[in-house]
């Protein structure tokens, strides 16, 4: 799983046809959870006032208050584009790989954790959660609660739409969306 601390904060649309194209034995999925925009408005609005409060708090040559400065710098940015009609959303990325062999298994992790630290982030094996895990991959459309707590990592809808995978030309169809694996 990219945990919630391992999304690199700038990248560049279609950067998850990186993990798609990776090859047999990558699987990928996305969970995105919209909340509710009044909701969201609310808590934003309540931790901005607590954030003030505590940069008061803080001398500008603390550490800490780079942090809550960056904090809040973050809240006007959300607030600002829930104010310009994007929603807010939760997600959650989930990496399987699968190997026939335990050496290619480990050689296929090491390949996936390699191309995710080229693209700045982080990927972290689901461990005590490998059930979990398993689960959250079915075809079932559900998200174990504790993975989602890790994994999770807010965006408006703008950043959501740098998720859609495909890049390509020859993965485009006029009549619709193409699904299925790239031979090309």
């Amino acid at each position: 799983m990219i945990p919630s601390t391992g999304y690199n904060a700038h990248v560049v649309a279609g950067w998850t046809s990186m993990l798609v194209n990776a090859g047999e034995g990558i699987d990928v999925d996305f969970y995105f959870h919209r909340e509710e925009k009044d909701r969201i408005r609310r808590k934003l609005g309540q931790q901005l006032r607590i954030n003030h409060s505590r940069i008061k708090e803080n001398s500008d040559t603390n550490s800490v208050f780079d942090d809550i400065e960056g904090a809040i710098q973050s809240g006007y940015y959300l607030k600002q584009g829930l104010a310009n009609y994007e929603d807010f959303y939760y997600v959650t990325t989930l990496v399987t790989v699968t190997a026939s062999t335990l050496e290619n298994l480990e050689w296929r992790v090491a390949e996936v954790k390699r191309l995710m630290a080229s693209q700045d982030m982080e990927l972290r094996p689901c461990w005590f959660r490998q059930e979990q895990a398993m689960s959250t991959v079915m075809p079932s459309c559900s998200v174990d609660k504790k993975i989602f707590e890790q994994s999770k990592r807010n965006m408006l809808t703008a950043a959501a739409s740098s998720f859609y995978p495909f890049t390509s030309y020859e993965m485009s169809d006029e009549n619709g969306i193409l699904l299925g694996v790239n031979h090309h």
